[in-house]
Protein backbone atom coordinates (compact mmCIF):
# COMPACT_ATOMS: atom_id res chain seq x y z
CA UNK A 1 0.00 0.00 0.00
CA UNK A 2 1.42 3.72 -0.94
CA UNK A 3 0.62 6.06 1.55
CA UNK A 4 -1.77 8.93 0.41
CA UNK A 5 -0.83 11.43 3.19
CA UNK A 6 1.88 11.38 6.18
CA UNK A 7 0.78 8.35 8.19
CA UNK A 8 2.18 6.57 11.25
CA UNK A 9 1.51 2.77 11.72
CA UNK A 10 2.91 0.47 14.21
CA UNK A 11 5.16 3.61 15.50
CA UNK A 12 6.87 4.43 11.93
CA UNK A 13 5.60 7.27 10.14
CA UNK A 14 5.82 7.16 6.13
CA UNK A 15 4.96 10.42 4.05
CA UNK A 16 3.21 10.88 1.42
CA UNK A 17 4.12 8.10 -1.43
CA UNK A 18 6.03 6.28 0.57
CA UNK A 19 4.91 2.12 0.22
CA UNK A 20 3.73 1.02 3.58
CA UNK A 21 4.91 -2.50 4.44
CA UNK A 22 1.76 -5.15 4.53
CA UNK A 23 1.17 -6.81 8.00
CA UNK A 24 2.74 -10.14 6.95
CA UNK A 25 5.70 -8.91 5.78
CA UNK A 26 8.78 -8.40 7.79
CA UNK A 27 9.93 -5.44 9.21
CA UNK A 28 13.28 -4.54 8.77
CA UNK A 29 15.92 -5.02 11.53
CA UNK A 30 16.85 -1.75 13.75
CA UNK A 31 20.27 -1.53 15.02
CA UNK A 32 19.84 -0.57 18.53
CA UNK A 33 21.23 2.99 19.35
CA UNK A 34 22.99 2.25 22.51
CA UNK A 35 25.36 0.34 20.47
CA UNK A 36 26.30 2.81 18.03
CA UNK A 37 26.17 5.77 20.31
CA UNK A 38 28.56 3.64 22.34
CA UNK A 39 31.10 3.21 18.94
CA UNK A 40 30.69 6.74 18.36
CA UNK A 41 31.65 7.81 21.78
CA UNK A 42 35.06 5.52 21.49
CA UNK A 43 35.98 7.44 18.95
CA UNK A 44 35.80 10.89 19.89
CA UNK A 45 38.90 12.20 22.00
CA UNK A 46 38.06 14.04 24.68
CA UNK A 47 38.93 17.89 24.17
CA UNK A 48 40.21 19.60 26.96
CA UNK A 49 39.81 23.81 27.14
CA UNK A 50 42.09 25.81 29.42
CA UNK A 51 39.92 26.48 32.56
CA UNK A 52 39.60 22.21 32.49
CA UNK A 53 43.16 21.90 32.36
CA UNK A 54 43.80 24.56 34.98
CA UNK A 55 41.26 23.67 37.23
CA UNK A 56 42.17 19.91 37.12
CA UNK A 57 43.92 18.32 40.21
CA UNK A 58 47.42 16.57 39.75
CA UNK A 59 46.09 13.01 39.58
CA UNK A 60 43.64 13.69 36.98
CA UNK A 61 46.23 15.99 34.64
CA UNK A 62 49.12 13.06 35.35
CA UNK A 63 46.04 10.52 33.80
CA UNK A 64 45.67 13.01 31.05
CA UNK A 65 49.14 13.28 30.66
CA UNK A 66 50.07 10.23 30.07
CA UNK A 67 47.36 9.16 27.78
CA UNK A 68 49.00 11.96 25.22
CA UNK A 69 52.24 11.15 25.29
CA UNK A 70 54.14 12.80 27.37
CA UNK A 71 56.53 10.60 29.35
CA UNK A 72 57.43 10.38 33.01
CA UNK A 73 54.58 12.26 34.48
CA UNK A 74 55.39 11.35 38.35
CA UNK A 75 58.35 13.29 38.07
CA UNK A 76 56.80 17.03 37.41
CA UNK A 77 54.38 18.69 39.43
CA UNK A 78 50.88 20.07 38.69
CA UNK A 79 51.50 23.79 37.09
CA UNK A 80 54.58 21.90 34.95
CA UNK A 81 52.05 19.59 33.91
CA UNK A 82 49.09 22.26 33.11
CA UNK A 83 51.87 24.22 31.34
CA UNK A 84 52.98 21.14 28.79
CA UNK A 85 49.07 20.62 28.02
CA UNK A 86 48.12 23.56 27.28
CA UNK A 87 50.99 23.66 24.80
CA UNK A 88 50.10 20.40 23.90
CA UNK A 89 46.84 21.41 22.72
CA UNK A 90 47.49 24.74 21.56
CA UNK A 91 45.36 26.46 24.37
Amino acid sequence: MIATHTMKVNGIVYRAGEEIPSPGEKRPVEKPIEKTVEKLVEKVEKTYTKSDIMTMKAADLRDVASKNGIDNVEDYTGSELKKMLIEKFDL
